[in-house]
C-alpha cells in the first residue's frame, strides 16, 4: 500500500499521500517493533532493551504523520482554523519527543505516547464532525476510521501502557485488524478527496472558462463601443467641419443667386440673356441643394418641428416610392404602433426614409421585398445607442425599412453615414443619402441602428423620440403683391457682397438702407439713431460677433428693436425657438428676392 500510494504521489504531486505513506510505514514498523519486539524479547532481554527506545522514536513519527495526514483530509485550515493551529502544536510536540525519548525513560515517553495519541484523535474527531456537517464528503470515511483507531489505541493503550489487558495472540490480532481497518479508510478517505478536489479543479476549470469568454465577449463589445463611438465622433467633427463650409459656400452663393435674380429682373424680354441667367438660375439651385444635403448631415439644418402623423406621412413616402422604384420589387407595409406622433420636420424625415426606399431599390437588382414596418419601441438608459447618438431614454416610434438585397460587407459597414462615400459607380450616387439620414434623425433626438448580411439583406431602423404635442406651426402671412412699404433698415454683415446685394435689393424696393460690416459699429449707430430705424437685418455668424449678441446689445439700447437674423447655418434655431429669443424672422442663405423683400415690409409694416 505504501509503494502504491509512493506512486500515486509521484504522478498527483500531492502532499496528502507523502504524509499518508510516512503514517502507514511508520505506523507499521512501530507494530511491528512492538509486537515481535516483545517476542523475541522473552528470549533476549537485551534485544528488547536495545528496540525500546527507536520503538517510541517511530511510533511519535507515526503520530506526526498522522496529524498532518488527517488535517489535509478534514480541510482544518478552512473548517475549524483554531483547531488546526492546535494540532500543529501537538505536531512539533511529537516531533521534539523524537529527539527526547530516549533520554526520558520508557515509562515517562509511552506516557506521553498515550497523550499524544489520545488528545490529537479526539480532537481530529471533533474537526472531521465540523467537517462532515458542512457536508465535505471524505469526513464520513475519517470518522469511521477513527472510531476504529479510538477503539485500537484503547487496547493497546490498556494492554502496553497500563498493563491491564493480558498480551496474547487474541488482543494483538484484534490490535492489527483495528489499525489494518483505520489504514484501509485512511486511504477511502484520501481517494474520496481526491474525487472531491477533481470535481472542484473541474467545476473551477468550468468557471474559469466561463468567466474567460465572458471576457472576451465583453471585450470584444467594449472595442465594438469604442469603434462606435470613435465613429460617431469622427462624423460629428465631420458635420462641424461641413457646417462651417456650408456657412461660407452660401454666403458666396448668396449674391450670385441675388444678382442672377436682379439681372433677370431687367433683362426686359432678351430671352437668350434669360437663357444665360436661368443656367445661372439652374446651377444656384443645385449648389442650394448639395448645402441642404452637407447641412443635413451636419445637422445645422434649421427644422420646422411640427406634430407628425408617422403612418401618414409613411404612407406618403410608399406611394412616391411605387412610382420610383423598380416595378419587381413588392412594398409591404406594417403598422404596430399605439403611439405614433413624433415631433419633426416632415419634409425632412421623410426625404430620409425615400433615402432608404431608393438604396434598398438599388440593392435588389433583381427584384424583392421592401418593408417599411412602424411600431414603438423603449429604449432604456442602459442602451448603447442612445449613448452612441447621444440621445435621452424612453417611448419612440420606430421605423424599420428593411429589403431582401445584396446587404452590406462588415468591412464596409462602419463606413456607410460618413459623407461622399459610396460604393456605387461614378455618377450613381454622390454618397450623402446615409449621411442626411444620419444628421435628419440625430438632429431630430433619435437614434439609426443598422442590421445587415451579405447576400441576405439589410435592415435600417430609425428612432424618433414620440411627442405629446397635437399643434402645428403658424402660417407666415402673405405679403400682397402690389404693397410698396417704405422704412429704413439697417443691414450688419461682415460678408461685403451679401452686404451689397441685400442694400440693392431693398433699396430697388423703396426701403432706406444702412449698412455696417461689423457689430461695434452698428451698436453704436444705432445707440443714437434707434428712433429712426424701423428693422434690422443682422447676420448669424461675423468676424467680430454674431447675430445672438448683436440682436442682445442692440435690445439693450430698445427693447422692441425688430431683428432679422440672416445666415447659412443657423444650427436648427428655427423660426419658433428665434421667436424667443426677440428675432421677428429668420432667413436662410441663399433667400431669394421677393422672400427678402416681403419679410422686412412685413417687419416695417408691424412696427
Amino acid at each position: 500500500m505504501a509503494l502504491y500510494h509512493c506512486a500515486l504521489f509521484i504522478f498527483l504531486r500531492d502532499r496528502s499521500y507523502l504524509y499518508f505513506v510516512g503514517f502507514i510505514v511508520t505506523f507499521a514498523f512501530g507494530q511491528m517493533l512492538t509486537g515481535y519486539g516483545y517476542l523475541i524479547g522473552q528470549s533476549s532481554s537485551s534485544f528488547a532493551q536495545m528496540t525500546v527506545p527507536f520503538t517510541h522514536c517511530i511510533q511519535f513519527s507515526a503520530a506526526v504523520f498522522g496529524i498532518l495526514f488527517s488535517c489535509l483530509i478534514l480541510s482544518t485550515k478552512e473548517f475549524v482554523p483554531k483547531t488546526h493551529s492546535l494540532l500543529r502544536g501537538f505536531c512539533v510536540l511529537s516531533a521534539l519527543m523524537i529527539v527526547l525519548s530516549p533520554w526520558i525513560g520508557y515509562r515517562n515517553s509511552e506516557r506521553v505516547l498515550v497523550f499524544v495519541n489520545i488528545a490529537p484523535s479526539l480532537i481530529l474527531m471533533y474537526s472531521a464532525i465540523v467537517a462532515l456537517k458542512k457536508k465535505h464528503r471524505p469526513a464520513l470515511y475519517y470518522v469511521q476510521s477513527g472510531l476504529v483507531t479510538l477503539f485500537a489505541l484503547v487496547i493497546y493503550n490498556l494492554m502496553y501502557g497500563y498493563d491491564i489487558l493480558p498480551f496474547n495472540f487474541f488482543t494483538h490480532f484484534i490490535l492489527n485488524f483495528g489499525f489494518a481497518l483505520t489504514v484501509l479508510l485512511f486511504s477511502i478517505a484520501l481517494a474520496d478527496r481526491m474525487n472531491v478536489m477533481q470535481s472542484e479543479r473541474n467545476r473551477a476549470t468550468d468557471v474559469a472558462l466561463q468567466n474567460l469568454k465572458q471576457s472576451i465577449a465583453f471585450k470584444e463589445e467594449k472595442n465594438r463601443l469604442e469603434n462606435e463611438l470613435i465613429q460617431a465622433r469622427k462624423l460629428e467633427m465631420v458635420g462641424t467641419l461641413l457646417s462651417g463650409i456650408c456657412h461660407d459656400l452660401r454666403n458666396f452663393l448668396t449674391p450670385l443667386y441675388g444678382y442672377a435674380q436682379i439681372i433677370k429682373k431687367k433683362t426686359n424680354g432678351n430671352e437668350e440673356m434669360a437663357q444665360y441667367v436661368d443656367g445661372l438660375f439652374s446651377a444656384a439651385d443645385k449648389t442650394r441643394e448639395l448645402t441642404i444635403k452637407l447641412l443635413d448631415f451636419g445637422r445645422k439644418k434649421p427644422w420646422k418641428m411640427v406634430p407628425i402623423q408617422m403612418n401618414w406621412l409613411v404612407d406618403d413616402v410608399i406611394l412616391l416610392l411605387k412610382h420610383t422604384i423598380k416595378k419587381n420589387i413588392t412594398i409591404v407595409k406594417k403598422s404596430q404602433v399605439s403611439q405614433e406622433i413624433v415631433a419633426g420636420d416632415p419634409s425632412s424625415i421623410q426625404n430620409a426614409i425615400m433615402n432608404l426606399g431608393l438604396n434598398a431599390n438599388d440593392a435588389m437588382p433583381h427584384g424583392g421585398i421592401l418593408s417599411v414596418e412602424i411600431s414603438n419601441a423603449l429604449l432604456e438608459k442602459e442602451n448603447p445607442i442612445l449613448k452612441k447618438f447621444q440621445a435621452e431614454p424612453g417611448q419612440f416610434v420606430s421605423i424599420a425599412v428593411s429589403d431582401t438585397g445584396t446587404g452590406i460587407p462588415p468591412e464596409t459597414l462602419p463606413r456607410i453615414f460618413e459623407p461622399f462615400f459610396t460604393t456605387k459607380p461614378t455618377g450613381k450616387g454622390t454618397g450623402l443619402g446615409l449621411g442626411s439620414v444620419y444628421g435628419c434623425i440625430r438632429s431630430h433626438g433619435g437614434c439609426v441602428a443598422v442590421e445587415s448580411a451579405v447576400d441576405k439583406g439589410t435592415v435600417f431602423t430609425l428612432y424618433l423620440p414620440v411627442s405629446a404635442s397635437k399643434s402645428g406651426p403658424i402660417a407666415p402671412l402673405e405679403m400682397p403683391a402690389d404693397l410698396r412699404v417704405h422704412g429704413t433698415v439697417m443691414v450688419v454683415d461682415d460678408e461685403e457682397l451679401v452686404r451689397s446685394l441685400i442694400t440693392h435689393i431693398l433699396e430697388d424696393a423703396g426701403f432706406k438702407v444702412i449698412s455696417f460690416a461689423n457689430c461695434l459699429e452698428a451698436v453704436a449707430f444705432y445707440k443714437t439713431q434707434w428712433k429712426t430705424i424701423d428693422c434690422v437685418i443682422a447676420d448669424k455668424i461675423m468676424a467680430d460677433s454674431d447675430g445672438l449678441v448683436c440682436h442682445e446689445k442692440l435690445r439693450e439700447i430698445n427693447p422692441s428693436v425688430k431683428t432679422v437674423l440672416v445666415s447659412g447655418a443657423t444650427e436648427n434655431l428655427s423660426q419658433e425657438s428665434a421667436m424667443n429669443k426677440g428675432f421677428v424672422a429668420v432667413l436662410e442663405k441663399p433667400f431669394e428676392m421677393k422672400t427678402l423683400i416681403d419679410t422686412i415690409s412685413n417687419v416695417v409694416l408691424n412696427s
